[in-house]
């Protein structure tokens, strides 16, 4: 049928609906008359994925993706999603440096993580600038279309930066649910925060501990009485190698720092009873330096889990949290009153970050 370009398609509308051909075309063609889904379409896709066991890789197989477009040219392929972590620091130059890093699957089911720059940051580091950094970055890997998440620590321009980076990606690319998980908070950084708000309260006899430390390590010369003690301890130690010393940026460091001095107790106690210019440490300090150990091992075995980078770890980190939860409400009854010191200002900034996985009342 013909019409002039000023009739319009009116006409053709109103033949259709009383053509018996056409109606009878429809009536032997379902299919022809199904408008197409897109959701629907991926749900029977991955049912029928499942269903047969084939291989989840097939999604991405050229002859798959060119045969669902010649049934339905319409079809909008899943592409492969990739995980971004960055983070910004500042060197002891004074130098600013970021860093912007790739997690994604393969096709052979293994984890990989590619940096994909490492450069200077000049400043302003404000939300607005970190953004145009980011940005820069995906688009000259040619990947801002396959954002699927980004972790960040907790500063505050990196909450601003992220809420234009979501709105972004999701425009070039729909997000999965529209980008509501798209913003990972760093757990490992908020498990640092926690712990370093207990370790504010640490009793003083770490502190006396740490000053040991610091002084058996500030030279050879005093090195040297400590090795000639661990010898003279003989069978009364294991300890063997070196003291570990406190970084007050990362708190596993305080732990591995009590844990080693623990297991060299006796060359301690016997290096200071031969020097004499420190503080002895006394039975009952040791205790507690001990209990305090037990107290921040499970921290510690966390933060290595979330820190890892050969496995997966989003799978692990609901039961992480819930776990550290019951420790630090278990801790309010601890019998030692420097662990329930520590425990109380880390359960209030648990409470702060990760309230809405409580699942215990607050002490």
């Amino acid at each position: 049928m013909k019409a002039a370009g000023h009739v319009g398609t009116t006409n053709a509308r109103r033949h259709t609906e009383k053509c018996d051909a056409y109606a009878k075309f429809v009536e032997t063609n379902p299919a022809s008359n199904v408008v197409y889904d897109h959701d629907t379409y991926v749900r029977m896709f991955a049912e029928s994925i499942i269903y047969h066991g084939y291989a989840l890789s097939m999604v991405e197989h050229i002859k798959t993706r060119d045969l669902h477009r010649y049934l339905n040219p319409k079809i909008a392929f899943c592409f492969s999603r990739i995980c971004l972590t960055c983070d910004g620091w500042t060197a002891c130059t004074s130098r600013a440096y970021f860093a912007l890093t790739a997690h994604f699957i393969d096709n052979d089911w293994k984890l990989n993580a590619l940096i994909l720059n490492f450069c200077r940051f000049p400043s302003p580091h404000d939300g607005e600038s970190i953004f145009q950094f980011v940005k820069s970055f995906l688009n000259e890997w040619d990947i801002e279309k396959k954002g699927f998440s980004i972790t960040l620590d907790n500063a505050s321009a990196n909450d601003k930066m992220v809420e234009k980076l979501r709105k972004d990606v999701h425009f070039s690319s729909p997000l999965p649910l529209d980008g509501k998980y798209f913003h990972i908070r760093c757990a490992a950084h908020i498990l640092n925060l926690i712990v370093q708000k207990g370790l504010q309260m640490v009793d003083v006899s770490v502190k006396k501990l740490c000053k040991v430390v610091r002084f058996i390590d500030s030279s050879d010369v005093r090195l040297s009485p400590f090795d000639k003690a661990i010898l003279n301890c003989g069978d009364r130690t294991s300890f063997r190698g070196k003291l570990v010393l406190d970084v007050t940026t990362k708190w596993n460091s305080t732990y591995n720092m009590i844990r080693r001095a623990l297991d060299a107790k006796e060359a301690i106690n016997l290096f200071i009873l031969r020097e004499r210019e420190i503080e002895m440490i006394f039975d009952e300090e040791w205790e507690t330096i001990g209990n305090i150990c037990d107290f921040l091992e499970p921290f510690y075995d966390i933060t290595e889990l979330f820190s890892g980078t050969q496995y997966p770890t989003s799978n692990s980190y609901l039961a992480c949290v819930i776990n550290i939860e019951k420790l630090l409400y278990d801790s309010h009854k601890d019998p030692n009153n420097a662990v329930r010191k520590m425990a109380k200002p880390m359960w209030e900034k648990f409470d702060k970050y990760w309230s809405e996985y409580s699942l215990i009342l607050s002490f």
